[in-house]
């Protein structure tokens, strides 16, 4: 039996169509490819299921679900990160309206530097405490719940899920 960290086998997966992909498997899924954004179509084969795009990305739903933490983990550190960069404009802006004598253009411009800051803390403290509320150092696609219980994984190189030619 396979476990979850082993490579998935590949079928051959050329390009297709849209319209083929929707007569050969009927219509797409509401998930989207976390590739290439692309429509996802689940496909049945006996008792084992996996998702297809229409440009050939692949994956078995665990993998699927891995990479949607990838998708969910790189999206809240892209938050941090412009929030942070928001702070740092903000405050600019602060100076620069006090070093003009405009106090009160000053400080909206400094409330909304703080005001970035907290969000960005918050969704920082989040994503370090992998969502577990036990403040165990852990990024967000790390943090997998197993039957109400939260457990640790290590992040593991996303299985193979590229086109094949």
């Amino acid at each position: 039996m396979a476990r979850s960290t082993d490579l998935e086998p590949q079928l051959a997966v050329k390009e297709t169509e849209v319209a083929e992909m929707t007569r050969r498997f009927g219509a797409p899924s509401a998930l989207t490819c976390p590739d290439c954004g692309g429509a996802l179509w689940e496909v049945q084969a006996d008792r084992v299921s996996r998702y297809q795009c229409h440009v050939g990305h692949q994956f078995a739903p665990d993998n699927l679900e891995a990479s949607q933490r990838d998708a969910i983990d790189a999206a809240l550190w892209s938050a941090v990160r412009v929030l942070e960069e928001h702070v740092e404009l903000k405050q600019r802006l602060a100076r620069r309206a006090a070093e003009q004598g405009l106090a009160i253009v000053a400080a909206g411009f400094e409330d909304g530097a703080r005001d970035a800051r907290q969000q960005a803390q918050r969704i920082r403290s989040v994503l370090l405490a992998g969502g577990n509320g036990n403040g165990a150092p852990a990024t967000a696609r790390s943090a997998v719940a197993d039957n109400g219980r939260n457990r640790v994984r290590t992040p593991r190189k996303k299985a193979v899920s590229k086109r094949t030619r």
